[in-house]
């Protein structure tokens, strides 16, 4: 799986579990076209709140283990919190 960050530091923490979230895909299937990662990232550099949209893919056995992986991802520190989305991309 690819991941595409709107945030630099998104992409680098997304190359680092890539093996790990690919994982999920190979065990649970391969997210639909337009799946993202949406993390709140606290201050203190670790997520305070990880979401899959679209909703229905959220719940799922796939939505839960790529948010298993990103669960344990340390951030750079920062003074707020900090919204990161991380595109779910098909490998061509």
């Amino acid at each position: 799986m690819l991941f595409r960050s709107t945030w630099p530091y998104g992409s680098r923490v997304g190359r680092a579990k890539q093996v790990e979230a690919t994982r999920c895909a190979d065990e649970h299937g391969t997210p639909p076209p337009g799946t993202r990662l949406v993390i709140v990232v606290a201050p203190d550099g670790h997520p305070r709140r990880i979401a899959i949209e679209p909703a229905s893919v959220d719940a799922t056995p796939l939505g839960t283990c790529i948010k298993n992986v990103f669960k344990g991802a340390v951030f750079p520190r920062g003074e707020r919190d900090h919204d990161l989305e991380i595109k779910l991309v098909r490998p061509a």
